[in-house]
């Protein structure tokens, strides 16, 4: 079993998890009374001003409530917390021979891993027929707030998996090789021509 199976299962476990564990815990009458308490100063406000009634410039949606903030920032603590920590060198090492060749293949492989971790709760949030929308008494727009916030850790981790393999491919001269391999995606080849675009 891989060392990255374990976390990347926990960041599904926890976003599919979450929302029901809380759903549940509400039912018990101690707990219900004090999330009726609290409700209206940790649940409900906007992160940002009214930006929670009004959409947030340049089109972004609108600002997450502070209950949504507080679950978008536990799936991204434990993308960051699992992309950034744990990382040993091994040398001497046959596939890469400098540690900072060995740590970039590091970051490669755990960025995309992690984006296709998140990749079911992207879609799992923005369906109608959403599963967790019978299993908790979230909301559709709840459902359709967290698929955009949790969509944009996806693709920050796509981005870093790309850039991090761009700059690999550069420094160890496997540019013009790996670009022409059907298994590299039309967003990487974009890149890849971008950057050569520009050092032409």
């Amino acid at each position: 079993m891989s060392k990255l199976t374990e976390p990347s299962i926990a960041i599904l476990i926890v976003g599919f998890g979450l929302p029901v564990v809380i759903t549940w815990l509400s039912y018990f009458p101690i707990i219900s009374h004090a999330a009726g308490r609290l409700r209206p100063y940790i649940v409900s406000p906007s992160t940002i001003g009214t930006y929670h009634v009004h959409s947030l410039p340049y089109h972004i949606g609108k600002a997450p409530t502070i209950g949504h903030a507080l679950f978008v920032v536990v799936v991204l603590i434990l993308n960051v917390a699992f992309t950034a920590a744990g990382y040993e060198s091994r040398q001497p090492n046959a596939w890469n021979p400098t540690v900072h060749l060995e740590i970039m293949s590091y970051v490669l492989g755990r960025t995309g891993i992690f984006a296709y971790q998140l990749l079911p709760l992207v879609v799992l949030f923005a369906g109608r027929n959403n599963i967790l929308l019978r299993m908790t008494n979230w909301s559709h727009s709840t459902f359709t707030i967290l698929h955009r916030w949790v969509a944009r850790i996806f693709t920050i981790q796509v981005l870093l998996h790309s850039v991090v393999s761009l700059v690999k491919y550069l420094e160890t001269g496997m540019y013009h090789m790996e670009k022409s391999k059907p298994y590299v995606p039309s967003s990487q080849k974009r890149l890849l021509s971008y950057n050569k675009r520009d050092h032409s």
